[in-house]
């Protein structure tokens, strides 16, 4: 789908080592050409709420996931993939250098390693059209950024890997970032007192520790 204008409001995400600040620096320094970052990171470290705060850059962005792409694509003709990752008019026209944004979310099925003896020719097939037209993008179009992200960069295919630009990782939480998130998380949490909230916060930031975004909040509702 595409999005265009997003209602603002208050996205429930912390911006763990600055990731969102270290994008809209990419995007904004788009001259011409185009880039493509990775966002690396386990299941529940943040990469869905780091997404859906990219959205609210208000720009012109398109957004799928990778999984469900290749569910479509069993059974069908590679035409498709190219179909999906190819920008529309909207991007590609960009006569006004206006800048716009590709979301790819978990790639990891779309780019597995071609070298693995568990590849089969299906995830080949893919791997290498996935690249071809990813390659695509960033030589022929102009001031565009791409970000997607893999739960676990080191299956990824060593080609697919050299195409991006920026490698994130998403980092465990420390204590701070704990307190920070369990705060966000409970905003609108009913409680007597500010000072009640702030003791709870605090006993469960120190017992928490490993746990990530989606840990807390799950905790929290």
């Amino acid at each position: 789908h595409y999005h265009q204008q997003i209602q603002e409001q208050p996205p429930k995400y912390y911006d763990t080592n600055n990731l969102l600040s270290i994008i809209k620096q990419k995007l904004n320094s788009l001259d011409s050409s185009s880039s493509c970052i990775l966002v690396n990171g386990p299941s529940g470290s943040g990469k869905s709420a780091l997404l859906d705060a990219i959205l609210l850059l208000h720009v012109p962005t398109r957004t799928f996931h990778a999984n469900r792409v290749a569910h479509e694509l069993e059974g069908d003709s590679e035409l498709y993939l190219s179909k999906m990752l190819e920008p529309p008019l909207t991007l590609t026209n960009n006569n006004n250098n206006t800048k716009s944004i590709i979301i790819c979310d978990d790639i990891d099925v779309l780019a597995a390693n071609r070298d693995d003896s568990k590849a089969t020719a299906l995830s080949r097939t893919l791997c290498g059209q996935f690249i071809r037209t990813l390659k695509r993008i960033l030589t022929s179009s102009k001031n565009i950024l791409v970000v997607m992200t893999t739960k676990n960069s080191s299956r990824l295919d060593r080609e697919c890997l050299a195409l991006f630009e920026m490698k994130l990782q998403i980092p465990s939480l420390d204590l701070k970032q704990r307190k920070e998130i369990l705060t966000i998380f409970t905003r609108d949490m009913p409680l007597k007192s500010n000072n009640n909230k702030k003791n709870l916060i605090n006993r469960v930031s120190n017992l928490t520790s490993g746990f990530r975004p989606a840990d807390l909040l799950n905790l929290c509702r």
